[in-house]
């Protein structure tokens, strides 16, 4: 059998970009194609912040492949980049910048805009030596950005318990569940859900599937003990009409996740190649789709030389 030897593309980008994280705010450089000339700037280190400039970016590039060096390989940052179809992911080791740092700075000092400058040589000088991370395929961004958007629900709604009805958070480990969303959306103040007979709450929690008796038990005795937060009524109305809001926008978040999980799962288990990942240990039902998904088309590995032997099936 013939053997043909073909390199793996790479996109033709228009523009790099290198962006040095920090906890509070992150330096950028950016260098678009077909020009030597370089732009700096900062965007700050909130998920809002961070979504407006890739829109801008995105939208300036006409959604064309941006390359992007940064000197994370997980990690918030990294995980707020990757649901963006046009911008792929160049992590770059500490330990390569950190020489190249030495090398053209011999000074030693750290400063973040070099350092993104820095990165950006890195990715047009070196990019064959490092690893590409392409964008997450749809469905998986789908999950990101509802799990992402799950998230700030969670969090408001857990914000505006804490003013009024803060023994929700004593009661139940967590917030953004089918059961808690259920329960506020009936019952969204602490009076209301006073009133309601004990023989109704547990008929409420055996339909949410909470079959632990003893929980309910204790949590039927805190409903019946719990003394209101505060006495505001007009306080007390608006935190609940927006808790309402939020529990139901939960709802859907979480049925949304579980659907899209489904489809990743259903195409996933679809593929020749799934019982490798079904077998790893610790992959389960919901990992091992997903890590399919990284491999086919997540994690790109750096453009190189691969054999092919035509007539084969892998």
């Amino acid at each position: 059998m013939s053997e043909s030897e073909v390199m793996l593309p790479e996109p033709q980008f228009a523009a790099w970009v290198g962006i040095d994280w920090a906890d509070q705010k992150h330096a950028w450089c950016l260098q678009a194609a077909g020009t030597t000339q370089r732009e700096s700037g900062e965007v700050e280190y909130t998920r809002e912040a961070v979504e407006a400039w890739v829109g801008q970016l995105c939208q300036r590039f006409g959604n064309r492949p941006i390359a992007v060096a940064v000197e994370q390989v997980k990690g918030g940052l990294v995980f707020m980049l990757s649901k963006y179809e046009p911008l792929h992911l160049f992590p770059v080791p500490p330990a390569m910048s950190a020489k190249m740092r030495e090398a053209l700075y011999p000074s030693g000092a750290k400063d973040d805009p070099r350092d993104a400058d820095l990165l950006v040589d890195v990715l047009l000088q070196h990019r064959d030596k490092l690893r590409r991370l392409s964008p997450d395929r749809e469905a998986t961004r789908r999950v990101q950005n509802l799990v992402e958007e799950k998230t700030a629900q969670s969090n408001r709604l857990t914000n505006h318990l804490k003013i009024y009805f803060p023994q929700m958070r004593e009661w139940f480990d967590r917030l953004d569940t089918e059961l808690v969303c259920a329960l506020l959306e009936q019952w969204p103040t602490l009076e209301e859900l006073q009133k309601v007979p004990p023989a109704r709450l547990r008929t409420f929690f055996r339909k949410q599937r909470c079959h632990y008796p003893e929980l309910v038990e204790r949590r039927l005795v805190g409903i019946r003990q719990a003394m209101p937060a505060i006495q505001d009524r007009a306080v007390i109305e608006a935190q609940s009409a927006v808790v309402k809001v939020s529990a139901q926008r939960i709802r859907s978040l979480i049925r949304g996740v579980a659907d899209l999980d489904r489809k990743i799962e259903e195409a996933a288990a679809a593929h020749p190649d799934f019982f490798i990942f079904e077998s790893l240990p610790g992959a389960g039902a919901v990992l091992a789709p997903r890590l399919h998904l990284a491999r086919s088309g997540s994690v790109t590995p750096r453009p190189r030389k691969c054999k092919l032997t035509v007539g084969s099936r892998r």
